[in-house]
């Protein structure tokens, strides 16, 4: 029995020497960004409905849905220095570190406020993408300013007012 497992074991190893097996790529804000993308969702009211998507190349790809100035898609591009502040922002916020979810009282909200929008973040960094999906009428928790602030410097770095506000 022994001689078996161990004649299956080198088996697959082999398999996975011949195939070029490796490990999943990790999560690492270090090696800097792919893709940053900000996505805002619906409320019960006039809340702007958008997302905004940065690449690493400084590539802008937004996408107004409602209420909004600008539906429909939208480019633009922003500066090497811009696309490094972003990846500080990211940083600064542990973005590594935050959970996927902030909308329910299981993901650790103390209070609940009904018909607020959420807000959706995610990074591709090294093939992994991650994503923090936030409840702004979840409250109590401890992440609440570093994920805002985060979604507050990607808007402001990548200028998506100029879509969101009407002249």
């Amino acid at each position: 029995m022994w001689a078996f497992t161990v004649k299956r074991a080198l088996y697959a190893l082999t398999l996975c020497v011949i195939a070029g097996c490796t490990a999943p790529p990790a999560y690492s804000e270090q090696a800097g960004f792919e893709s940053l993308t900000l996505e805002r969702t619906p409320c019960f009211g006039g809340c702007p409905i958008y997302s905004a998507t940065v690449d690493r190349e400084g590539e802008i790809r937004f996408q107004g849905t409602r209420f909004v100035a600008a539906t429909g898609p939208r480019a633009a591009h922003i500066s090497p220095t811009q696309v490094a502040e972003l990846a500080t922002a990211l940083n600064a916020a542990h973005f590594s570190e935050l959970h996927a979810s902030y909308r329910t009282e299981a993901d650790g909200c103390t209070a609940l406020a009904t018909d607020h929008p959420g807000t959706v973040i995610r990074a591709r960094i090294g093939g992994v993408e991650k994503s923090v999906n936030y409840y702004t009428g979840c409250s109590g928790i401890a992440e609440v300013e570093r994920i805002a602030a985060l979604a507050r410097r990607i808007d402001e770095i990548a200028g998506t007012q100029r879509w969101i506000v009407a002249p």
